[in-house]
């Protein structure tokens, strides 16, 4: 591996590190009641060692990934990071869309139920724009 590669794997093991950790922080709002979150928000060095783990996590598949696939084969290696990279942003649009439309309804939902909702909400959002932007791309060359 040359020093480009070793340039994209550690780039993209901290992006999807600090967008799994944007996400999750996202999340935790949601559950009020969970006794393991109480714990983390006291004891920062179990939160520290659980993103520790994330981007450990994450370089083995990249660094992986940079061992063995090649611009053929990388397809779903960049499905499974576009797909994390895009969870806080979707979450943030799902969760303005629900509350838009139906105000106060993530709170008359369980906390897994409105977070699965709310992200999935804004995945379909993202989606369709770039749907749309594909679309408008290809009628116009």
């Amino acid at each position: 591996m040359n020093g480009f590669s070793w340039l994209g794997v550690i780039f993209s093991t901290l992006g999807t590190t600090l967008a799994l950790g944007g996400w999750v922080v996202m999340s935790v709002p949601y559950f009020d009641n969970a006794p393991y979150l109480q714990d983390l928000r006291r004891h920062s060095k179990i939160s520290f060692l659980i993103g520790v783990g994330f981007f450990l996590f994450f370089f083995v598949i990249f660094y992986l990934g940079a061992q063995y696939l090649d611009e053929e084969s990388s397809g779903p290696l960049l499905a499974f990071t576009i797909f994390i990279i895009l969870l806080p942003g979707s979450m943030l649009l799902g969760s303005e869309t629900w509350e838009r439309y139906n105000p106060k309804g993530m709170n008359k939902v369980s906390a897994v139920h409105a977070v699965a909702i709310a992200t999935g909400i804004g995945m379909a959002e993202i989606a369709a724009v770039s749907l749309i932007f594909m679309i408008l791309l290809r009628v116009s060359s």
